[in-house]
């Protein structure tokens, strides 16, 4: 179907089953599930339309070949998958949502009596994302608590060129690591938040 655009009628238009049809596909359709939505919509998508679906609380957006998150509730990740970093008993707590086409991914780790930072510190992209992730150079924020100084330190999050890893860069331009940008112990804290290109 073509795309349908704006239409302001006048009284005394026609109109008809195109007309119905084309204002009602640039609606937020609902459906409980991704399941439901394919079986109403399977052969009548276009390009642009969008719909809600229950499970998950996720808005999604008809791209003209698939149907792609365009904005979704914030999803849980109760175990981050570390390199360098020994999590020990140490806390942690993180989420994503997608938002267009980029993920976003927040989250904070506080390090306990046996978690240990053993090298350069980086992160694996959540929701088995690493496939589909093209944002090598995407940046976030970092922020890293050295907890018996109480002194903070700001930094960045770098997605690795490889779409996989996420590693954290302090404020003098030196990758998070053993002792940078401060020996890490117990009550540190390393907390992150960036957009990943998708």
């Amino acid at each position: 179907m073509a795309q349908y655009g704006f239409n302001d009628f006048a009284v005394g238009d026609d109109f008809g089953a195109a007309d119905a049809d084309g204002i009602l596909r640039q609606t937020i359709m609902y459906f409980a599930d991704a399941t439901a939505r394919d079986a109403a919509l399977s052969g009548i998508e276009d390009e642009g339309m969008m719909c809600y679906t229950a499970a998950g609380g996720h808005v999604w957006q008809y791209d003209g070949t698939a149907w792609v998150p365009f904005m979704s509730a914030w999803t849980d990740v109760p175990s981050q998958t570390w390199t360098n970093l020994t999590k020990g008993n140490g806390t942690e707590s993180a989420e994503y949502r997608y938002v267009g086409s980029e993920l976003r991914y927040r989250g904070v780790f506080v390090l306990g009596s046996t978690s240990a930072v053993t090298g350069a510190v980086s992160l694996l992209i959540p929701n088995s994302e690493t496939s589909r992730a093209t944002g090598g150079g995407s940046i976030g924020s970092a922020y890293l608590v050295d907890d018996s100084a109480s002194k903070p330190y700001s930094g960045i999050t770098i997605v690795s060129a490889n779409d996989t890893q996420i590693t954290f860069v302090g404020s003098d331009d030196n990758t998070v690591g053993t002792s940078t940008p401060f020996v890490f112990g117990t009550g540190d804290t390393i907390r992150w938040d960036l957009l990943i290109a998708l």
